[in-house]
């Protein structure tokens, strides 16, 4: 079997751009939630220009999840817990999770760092993502408690009922065991719960399904483990509560990765005594952070068809939502993870969502594909059959991380042996010739196997290397309305979005500087003037001061306001109507029952049929 698949990899290889064939065929009816193909972002720290991109965001439709990390503008900030009312006020972000809660959003908010205050280990050293204080376990659940509480209360007041998620990635962002953990999440659910006893309390948040302990054992397994076996009394619970399970996905194959995580979910509940809960992909994208070896996959148009693939397994896998990472590029350089650019302009991705919301509000139907690198998903409504059909061609980081997936569920402490090899060593195997690197039995058959398992996926995807057709078999005689592309043609490209980000930027500099001499011109006695320039010279904002001035002073600053913004939201606007004019593509023709169309090997479709 062995030789046979390296005889096919090789042939791909060596034809390189021979063409590939699909065929899509319309399945049954799935009962999932819609909400998972909405568009739901996610963010680190509150985006300096989110004022000029809550517009551009809003516009992808209501419903999906979104998620907020307290970890930088609140908890870092805390010096005691009381204080931390004052400064969920003072929160750039809670008129949006207002709006989109109103509009059918989910919230999750993440608890995700510990006040120095609270630390254990009060050390400054770099750990995982922030001061080693930051990522200490807490030294008292009391006062943790009473933060959670104040959490809940806050949001409630704005009329937001919000997913408690408790940390970030716990496998490697919080210093100590997998019992500190398990006592954080005890204190988060006692304060939480004082506050609201509905609220749901989400967890483990780790940075992938498959995360270890330092001694090898499942990070979920312990935590279902753990959670099952820590009583709350002061809230008259057996057990702790598992509302929701999260997890963060990166570098995976989306069509069977979404799938496996759902079916090992529902085997650890049930061993743990738990019902099935909901389950949120709160963190995901391509690639977590640069620099990538295969380029810029997360800004450009193989982040658009990763989002339509991701998006079409986790809903047929019954995932019940997601949040991208993220809403606007996070500025660390090079980093293009946003659907929003820095300067608020689309990437790839956003059109990706936009056309995933058209299935949104409709009856879901399976689409079964004979390939492995187009899959397909569609939706009935007002007549209309809309299909959403991928091309990704899995990295092969994706490939080899697919190849051990089963072995890290499976057999954790084997896993993590092999973990220990040097990265390199383990490519140089699964791509190479050579004996495994590794002397152990057991040890050396995995890996075989995984290399075996690796080679078959990359003839499969290889073949696809040129692009293809794809036969979509319909139900019945349907005529095309509408098909829109986003692939290397279509996309907006890396350059073209600096250049529109520079001239956005120019336009918005010249804007605040006008709005600042008005400002200067009305004196600097009234404290709301300056209050509200503060907040436009710190965060290009100034909504936060705007609410809570009297009448009068918003009566004069009100024009200002609008003189400076509005301008640059329509720029934006206008951007983002000219790039999605670019996806569209001609039709005409018959009814057919079939319809045939070419694909790349990244690439997102989106085609509308009528009777």
């Amino acid at each position: 079997m062995l030789r046979l698949v390296c005889v096919l990899w090789l042939m791909a290889c060596a034809t390189g751009a021979q063409a590939q064939e699909a065929r899509l065929t319309l399945g049954g009816p799935l009962a999932v939630n819609p909400d998972v193909l909405s568009f739901g972002g996610g963010t680190w720290r509150v985006p300096k220009v989110m004022r000029l991109a809550q517009p551009g965001l809003e516009a992808l439709g209501e419903g999906g999840t979104y998620r907020v990390a307290l970890a930088w503008e609140i908890l870092a900030e805390l010096i005691h817990a009381d204080q931390t009312p004052d400064l969920l006020a003072a929160y750039p972000l809670n008129d949006f999770l207002q709006a989109r809660a109103k509009a059918g959003g989910e919230i999750i908010v993440s608890l995700d760092a510990t006040p120095l205050f609270l630390a254990q280990n009060p050390g400054a050293a770099a750990q995982a993502d922030g001061p080693g204080w930051a990522r200490s376990p807490i030294a008292s659940e009391a006062e943790w408690a009473l933060i959670a509480e104040h959490t809940v209360r806050h949001f409630n007041r704005l009329g937001v009922d919000p997913i408690i998620e408790v940390w970030n990635e716990p496998d490697h962002s919080l210093t100590g065991r997998i019992e500190d953990y398990i006592r954080l999440y005890r204190a988060t659910t006692l304060g939480a719960r004082r506050a609201n006893r509905a609220t749901r309390m989400a967890g483990p948040a780790v940075s992938d399904w498959t995360a270890l302990t330092p001694d090898g054992r499942r990070y979920a397994e312990m935590f279902f483990a753990g959670a099952a076996l820590t009583p709350v009394p002061q809230l008259g619970l057996s057990r702790l509560p598992v509302d929701v399970v999260t997890y963060h996905s990166f570098n995976r194959v989306p069509g069977q990765h979404h799938a496996r995580v759902m079916r090992d979910i529902a085997g650890l509940t049930q061993r743990y005594g738990y019902a099935m809960p909901p389950v949120i992909n709160s963190e995901w994208n391509i690639a977590a952070t640069p620099p990538y070896p295969e380029g810029d996959l997360n800004g450009e148009f193989p982040g658009a068809a990763h989002v339509g693939a991701s998006l079409i397994a986790m809903a047929k896998a019954g995932v019940s939502g997601q949040v991208f990472q993220m809403m606007v590029d996070p500025g660390d350089a090079g980093y293009h993870a946003g659907v929003l650019s820095l300067a608020g302009t689309p990437r790839a991705a956003y059109h990706a969502f936009d056309m995933a919301d058209a299935l949104s509000t409709g009856a879901l139907i399976d689409v079964v594909s004979d390939s492995s690198v187009v899959t397909a998903l569609a939706a009935q409504r007002d007549g209309q059959l809309r299909v959403l059909v991928a091309g990704f061609a899995p990295t092969d980081l994706m490939l080899i991380r697919e190849a051990m997936e089963p072995l890290s569920i499976a057999q954790p402490q084997l896993f993590h042996q092999l973990t220990k090899i040097p990265a390199q060593r383990m490519v140089g195997f699964f791509k190479g010739k050579g004996r495994p690197p590794s002397d152990d039995p057991q040890a050396a058959e995995a890996l075989h196997i995984g290399r075996e398992s690796f080679r078959t996926e990359l003839a499969r995807r290889e073949i696809w290397r040129a692009g293809g057709q794809v036969t979509l078999a319909l139900p019945r005689p349907m005529r095309l309305v509408s098909h829109q592309v986003i692939d290397r043609g279509t996309a907006p490209k890396g350059e073209d979005i600096r250049q529109l980000d520079a001239q956005t930027n120019k336009m918005l500099r010249d804007a605040l500087t006008g709005a600042g001499a008005q400002l200067r011109a009305l004196g600097v006695a009234s404290p709301w003037i300056q209050t509200y320039a503060a907040e436009l010279t710190q965060r290009v904002d100034g909504r936060g001061a705007l609410a809570r001035m009297p009448d009068s002073a918003r009566a004069q600053l009100t024009p200002i306001d609008h003189g400076w913004s509005a301008p640059v939201v329509a720029r934006l606007d206008a951007i983002t109507q000219d790039q999605r004019a670019r996806l569209d593509q001609p039709t005409k023709g018959p009814a057919a029952s079939e319809h045939l169309f070419e694909t790349r090997p990244y690439a997102l479709h989106l085609l509308v049929f009528e009777p």
